[in-house]
């Protein structure tokens, strides 16, 4: 009978302890780590992409587009991530740190794709299809900037300083509009 009486005002102690302690909201993000996560998975496919662009021999349609629909999945999966972040409210955003790390993934990744691009860009616009879907990647990015700025304020006004020649190519690969955001007209 002692027992079944310890038993119980040790559970409801526990109980009692339990509830009064706080704990971590389950929708709590860093968001340094998550935009870096997200960021890390892209470059992980351009790392893949990029290279097989940069080798192509013979640019066609059916070597190119595979590629180029890759890499366009890849920044809207990007996008679409890092924009449903900044529906978490802001409560749960936790370690808006990172910003040197994120602005140097963003910049690499801009960087690399405006570089591997750019020599080939006449031959890309050549074919109805991979043009189509090179319009489509302004937009894309565009989104992304703005939730990344969003979500780590003055990431993009970091990455913009660094990128230099970069800008140019962007604005010879259409995306005059990311070259806007990139000099600050978020």
């Amino acid at each position: 009978m002692f027992f079944t009486r310890f038993a119980a005002a040790f559970t409801l102690g526990s109980a009692v302890f339990a509830a009064g302690s706080p704990s971590p909201s389950p929708r709590a993000l860093d968001v340094g780590s998550e935009v870096a996560n997200i960021l890390e998975g892209l470059h992980n496919v351009t790392d893949t992409v990029l290279p097989a662009i940069a080798a192509l021999v013979d640019i066609t349609e059916a070597t190119v587009f595979p590629l180029i629909q890759d890499l366009a999945d890849a920044l809207t999966t990007a996008s679409d991530d890092l924009d449903n972040l900044t529906s978490t409210p802001t409560e749960g955003l936790v370690g808006r740190d990172g910003k040197e790390e994120v602005a140097q993934l963003l910049n690499i990744i801009i960087s690399d794709v405006a570089n591997t691009l750019n020599p080939i860009l006449g031959d890309l616009q050549q074919i109805p299809a991979v043009s189509e879907l090179l319009t489509t990647l302004g937009p894309v990015l565009n989104t992304a900037l703005k939730a990344l700025d969003f979500l780590i304020p003055g990431v993009v006004a970091l990455v913009s300083g660094t990128l230099g020649p970069v800008l140019d190519i962007l604005k010879n690969l259409g995306l005059g509009d990311v070259l806007g955001n990139l000099l600050g007209g978020l």
